[in-house]
């Protein structure tokens, strides 16, 4: 296979790219007058595939956030707090648009929302009282914020926050990022599928071994396993940084940056492969394991020493994240920084080492994918709040409304502001959705997926379409087992019915809008 195999079409996409090379990479907009610099600025921290289920702070055996645990006494910690989805595209864009994926339909792996969500986000009903600024590690984040532009004032680029940042559309397309970013799939990286060139795509990927070798050499006496990077062939992503890279941009960033400001960082630790630091090479070499769980569908047959060994190392990545997150914060309050910023912690998703699974890119939607960390620093907070009401990523975006312009939540919106933040508790019966469909066509119902609801201390997730005629479910009880290790459908078919009714009637809400 060589350049020859260009369809005319895909020719003419990647031709049609060049005019971008002579624009400039980053426009800003003009400043912005009369700006109230009385509001509080907004930080969001995100660690991608960081998981509650692993976090010292929130019951995990192992202590693999010790300064977490200590720099929490002044925070709000949510111990029940899950994400929209179980990977990436569906996880940030549900944060950032208040709305389920289902409804904003990122949902594959290359995926956006659609044009109406496009509008529809944090950083556009906050455009007008705030500077904004976002960076990522992730291009898939990237492909979001880049949807998302026109209300940023400063996006940068991955390879301010990297050491070495190998995607052309980051390096030289980035006024059109999207559609380098796809052309850049189709040219080089096309995942498991054929590439456009071969010969193209395999000199590329020799060259970016060598660069590699040559990092990892260099970075080796800090990371013997290797540079943190993210090289995947399913993704045109090819990045090398450490966190201490990416924590002192922010920190010169912030420390010229005009408030108010709201900033959206997205940093890839502790996602695979977990090259951690040094000192925390073997932190957990220690007899615990883990209960050994029910193997289910979707198990890819991975042993459970395999499991436990990988998992000790993600753990010790955990460690890395937590002390170079405790470094940011310390070194905001000297700035005084802290003294009018909300400070959130959060993460897209989590992992998964169980089951014969490994990581997140399953259709299971078990609570080490969904229970993710939220923990709040309020301008001021000087005790510690825990907070054990069910909440969603959905619900951050309406919170901040509340919090910093005491604006109503768009009818758009499926969150709810937070309590504790609002002066209305949320509904104790409340339920909340995940959403994976990565295989399922874009502008299409549903008909390939895995959903899951949970309401009150159950859970129930349905998995449809996977096989012929595959209609399956599960239901938990989180409360009385938290591991979920037992799986009541249908021995309490009153509460599985129930909820089983509501997830019906949402999909055929969702459904309708795309027959």
């Amino acid at each position: 296979m060589n350049l020859m195999n260009v369809s005319r079409r895909d020719f003419l996409k990647v031709m049609g790219l060049s005019p971008i090379l002579l624009l400039p990479n980053y426009s800003y907009k003009s400043e912005r007058r009369g700006l109230d610099s009385s509001l509080p600025n907004v930080l969001i921290v995100l660690f991608d595939a960081l998981s509650a289920k692993n976090i010292s702070l929130q019951g995990y055996p192992r202590r693999t956030m010790p300064n977490l645990e200590r720099l929490a006494e002044r925070a709000t910690v949510f111990h029940r707090h899950y994400a929209g989805g179980n990977f990436t595209t569906p996880g940030t864009a549900s944060l950032l648009t208040g709305s389920y994926p289902w409804s904003h339909r990122a949902i594959n792996v290359h995926g956006t929302v659609t044009d109406a969500y496009a509008e529809r986000n944090i950083f556009r009903l906050l455009a007008s009282r705030y500077n904004t600024f976002a960076v990522t590690h992730n291009p898939l984040v990237n492909k979001l914020l880049f949807q998302f532009r026109d209300e940023i004032d400063q996006l940068a680029r991955a390879s301010d926050i990297a050491t070495l940042s190998y995607s052309y559309a980051d390096q030289g397309l980035s006024r059109d990022f999207n559609a380098a970013y796809d052309a850049e799939v189709l040219i080089f990286r096309n995942g498991r599928f054929p590439t456009s060139s071969f010969f193209l795509a395999r000199f590329e990927r020799v060259a970016r071994y060598l660069s590699g070798l040559t990092l990892d050499a260099a970075y080796a006496d800090q990371f013997p396993r290797g540079l943190p990077n993210h090289w995947d062939e399913v993704e045109p992503s090819y990045i090398y940084f450490t966190l201490e890279q990416s924590i002192d941009w922010l920190l010169r960033h912030i420390e010229t940056q005009e408030e108010p400001f709201f900033g959206y960082v997205h940093l890839f630790p502790p996602h695979y492969p977990f090259n951690t630091r040094r000192d925390f090479i073997g932190a957990f070499d220690d007899d615990w394991k883990p209960v050994q769980k029910p193997e289910r569908w979707f198990s890819e047959g991975r042993t459970q020493d395999f499991l436990n060994q990988e998992r000790c190392a993600y753990d010790e990545f955990i460690a890395y994240v937590d002390a170079e997150f405790a470094r940011l914060y310390e070194r905001l309050e000297r700035m005084g920084v802290l003294e009018n910023t909300y400070l959130v912690l959060t993460s897209d998703h989590g992992e998964m080492f169980e089951r014969g699974i490994y990581t997140h890119l399953t259709p299971t939607l078990y609570d080490p994918i969904l229970n993710i960390p939220l923990i709040v620093w309020r301008p001021g907070q000087s005790q510690r709040r825990d907070v054990y009401t069910l909440t969603s990523c959905v619900d951050v975006l309406p919170t901040l409304l509340h919090l910093l312009l005491e604006e109503p939540v768009p009818e758009w919106c499926e969150g709810r502001a937070l309590p504790t933040f609002s002066q209305q508790e949320i509904d104790a019966d409340r339920s909340i959705f995940a959403v994976e469909a990565k295989e399922n066509p874009w502008h299409a119902p549903l008909n390939k997926y895995s959903i899951a609801i949970i309401k009150g201390h159950y859970k129930l997730i349905r998995y449809s379409g996977y096989q012929r005629s595959m209609d399956a479910y599960e239901l938990y009880d989180l409360e009385a087992d938290p591991e979920e290790m037992f799986d009541l459908y249908p021995s309490r078919l009153s509460v599985a019915n129930e909820m089983r009714d509501e997830l019906a009637e949402q999909l055929e809400q969702v459904n309708r809008v795309y027959r």
